[in-house]
């Protein structure tokens, strides 16, 4: 991992990596890295915690932010209309002009709806707000992410055995789909306060 008060002193070709790193790869295809701007965006998204709770978009009441990352931030809201917890992922602010990083925002959605399958998210709808926003509605699991179980302590060898098999499963049921996900990681597994596997974000699927 390279320190923020690293990153202008490297080489374009290291600051790239570390963008790659951390799946900003999209933000090389809009501006140079030459430019501030390159950097300033992407930095000020990850550090901020833009205020939406409350907002109402569409029938969506935003409640809570639950995850962020370089190519979007996670809401837990509440539908309107069904009475229902949903997640809202939004494509980030710097990105929404960057036609590149939307398609490949929306071919997530594509991606994991195209599987039906226990242990992987299940995509409700894809959307834009009236003031330009792309975002995706996904089913809301209560839970934690595997990464942090891990940080919690050893994980028992029966637990560990259950998350290896309904990983695979859900993995066996995206390359059926002709899918492959290229970014299987413990922050990219939920597990659900019912002890299930959810697979997410797949925004460098193929």
């Amino acid at each position: 991992m390279v320190h923020a008060r690293d990153r202008f002193r490297r080489r374009p070709a290291l600051q790239a990596a570390f963008f790659m790193d951390e799946n900003l790869q999209a933000v090389k295809l809009r501006l140079s890295p030459l430019s501030p701007i390159y950097w300033v965006q992407p930095i000020i998204f990850l550090l901020s915690r833009t205020r939406m709770t409350g907002e109402i978009i569409a029938q969506y009441e935003i409640l809570e932010e639950i995850g962020r990352g370089g190519m979007g931030v996670v809401y837990k809201a509440r539908d309107t209309k069904l009475d229902r917890f949903v997640a809202l992922k939004f494509l980030p602010p710097y990105l929404t002009q960057d036609t590149t990083a939307r398609e490949r925002f929306i071919g997530e959605a594509k991606a994991a709806a195209a599987i039906e399958h226990n242990h992987i998210c299940t995509i409700h709808d894809i959307a834009e707000s009236e003031d330009g926003r792309t975002y995706i509605v996904m089913s809301y699991y209560s839970g934690v992410a595997l990464n942090e179980r891990i940080g919690d302590g050893p994980v028992p060898s029966e637990e560990a055995i259950r998350i290896g098999q309904q990983t695979a499963s859900a993995l066996a049921a995206a390359h059926s789909a002709g899918i492959t996900h290229r970014d299987i990681k413990p922050g990219n597994l939920i597990l659900t306060d019912d002890g299930d596997v959810k697979m997410v974000d797949f925004g460098l699927a193929k």
